[in-house]
């Protein structure tokens, strides 16, 4: 039995559904990419702020450093102190925007991640959506459509078109596959059960370490919540922020899936802790350090504790931790770095 004349343009009006479909995902695809690169424009708008911010406040640490330690303002009348902690706190500000330049500069890499795949989906799409076109106004030198149907059959443009129709439903199949397995993944890193098992292992570790610490009272809602506040009065506050710091460090180890800095702490011994707590600290770092992880500790003094796996740095000169005589040689290795780091 022959290929019929309705067989033919029920193959034609496949062609043409899937078309419409491709061309609705492809719609969809140029939407999602249009906002990413609206996101990422306000990204770089807020990076350069940082930027002109970071050079404010370079300039007013150095010009802050020439003035007396109290400086009189003429309009309001007053003394304003120009202490150490009052500079401190400009160049605080300072690292507060690198800290935002970094952070906001990972996350425009993610959208350029994004926007690779989304243009690889896009082009994929147009190449099925060309091959479609094609296929319904075919012309290989002056053989026509027509010429094909005349010259073979009926039948035999059934075959064509069904194995055209075929091949656009594997290729559509792939790539909402594709589509499909990156969804799965940000469900998952995005779901209840992820965040409860992610929140259980951290309020496992926090619970033991405040126990090593001695720290007893304490509000075990807000202990137990990775974004929860630590709130302990008095000598138990540093204890309590020191078993925060290493319970989320090893959550992070244990679901970050990326690479982690060292983890750095400027002398336990805060809020005048006695030697008993000072050297349970300092035992709990050295002895909570999650593989392949590294801490730097600063301490006075160790109390007691000889760390097994670890480089000792004993300072020499009074007031000072760096020595000038590697200035020059450090500071032209890092330079390029942050100037990288700011410029994005």
């Amino acid at each position: 039995m022959e290929f019929s004349t309705a067989d033919h343009e029920a193959s034609i009006e496949r062609l043409l559904s899937h078309l419409r479909e491709l061309r609705r995902i492809r719609q969809a695809r140029a939407e999602k990419f249009s906002q990413i690169v609206d996101l990422r424009t306000e990204l770089e708008s807020q990076v350069k702020i940082a930027r002109l911010a970071i050079s404010e406040l370079e300039k007013d640490a150095i010009y802050a450093g020439t003035l007396t330690a109290e400086i009189y303002c003429p309009i309001c009348n007053t003394r304003h102190e120009n202490d150490f902690a009052r500079r401190y706190g400009i160049l605080d500000d300072r690292e507060a925007c690198l800290d935002f330049i970094s952070s906001t500069n990972e996350s425009m890499r993610g959208l350029a991640n994004e926007v690779v795949v989304i243009e690889q989906e896009i082009r994929s799409a147009d190449g099925i959506i060309e091959q479609v076109q094609s296929t319904l106004a075919e012309k290989q030198g002056d053989i026509t459509l027509g010429d094909v149907i005349k010259s073979e059959g009926q039948r035999a443009a059934a075959d064509l078109f069904n194995q055209q129709v075929h091949d656009i439903n594997a290729k559509t199949a792939e790539l909402d596959a594709r589509t499909s397995e990156i969804a799965r993944k940000q469900r998952e890193l995005k779901s209840p059960a992820r965040r409860d098992q992610v929140e259980k292992y951290y309020a496992r570790f926090m619970g033991k370490f405040l126990e090593d610490l001695d720290v007893l009272n304490y509000d075990p809602q807000a202990i137990t919540k990775i974004n929860g506040r630590i709130a302990e009065p008095g000598s138990d506050q540093p204890r309590a922020v020191l078993a925060y710091d290493l319970a989320l460090l090893h959550t992070i180890h244990r679901f970050g899936g990326s690479f982690t800095a060292p983890m750095v702490i400027d002398s336990p011994n805060q809020q005048d802790q006695d030697k008993v707590n000072v050297a349970a600290m300092i035992k709990l770092i050295v002895e909570n350090i999650p593989a392949g992880g590294q801490a730097i500790l600063g301490s006075v003094e160790m109390h007691g504790i000889a760390p097994q796996d670890a480089k000792t740095i004993t300072l020499t000169e009074k007031l000072s931790v760096l020595r000038a005589s590697d200035f020059d040689a450090v500071d032209a290795r890092m330079r390029p770095l942050i100037q990288k780091q700011i410029s994005g």
